[in-house]
């Protein structure tokens, strides 16, 4: 209030000495001239107004992939990073990489084929091909990588045949 008070005094001063009785409550200024742009802060409505029409104008860039997605089987890519739990397959070699064709589930007409990532897993996966097992189930973390996915073993077990005896 006090500042109020000397604020007038001193603009009374600066205009022509005559001070004006300041009266019981501050008189308000308006924050735009009658002339000339603005200065005050915009409305937190116009800001939002501004950060919709921002929003509106983007679009999301689809990545293209180098090969058609026939290739991978079942339709398309796989999001990187998904996860893949307790599927059953059967891994092949295909020169010197090994793939695993994982069993199609309900909704794919054809089994999805993955490009083995080389870690201690597959290792002990391609001793048990050695020995015969051909079938396993697997878990692992999908990765892309030239419009290819594959597939980073995180748990692997083979699935054995036991002929006429099923559970």
């Amino acid at each position: 209030m006090t500042l109020a008070l000397l604020t007038t005094l001193l603009l009374a001063v600066q205009v022509g000495g005559q001070a004006k009785q300041p009266t019981s409550r501050p008189a308000t200024t308006s924050t735009a001239p009658a002339s000339g742009p603005s200065l005050r802060r915009p409305a937190q409505v116009d800001i939002l107004r501004q950060l919709l029409r921002d929003r509106e104008d983007r679009r999301a860039i689809l990545p293209k992939s180098d090969q058609p997605a026939a290739t991978q089987g079942a339709g398309r890519l796989i999001l990187e990073g998904t996860m893949i739990g307790e599927r059953t397959g059967r891994i092949v070699k295909e020169g010197s990489r090994s793939v695993v064709e994982i069993d199609a589930v309900e909704g794919e007409s054809e089994p999805r084929r993955f490009v083995l990532l080389e870690n201690e897993l597959l290792e002990l996966a391609e001793a048990e091909m050695d020995r015969g097992v051909t079938r396993f189930r697997i878990s692992g973390q999908v990765t892309r990588y030239r419009g290819r996915n594959g597939l980073l073993l995180i748990k692997v077990s083979s699935l054995l045949d036991h002929g006429n005896i099923k559970p």
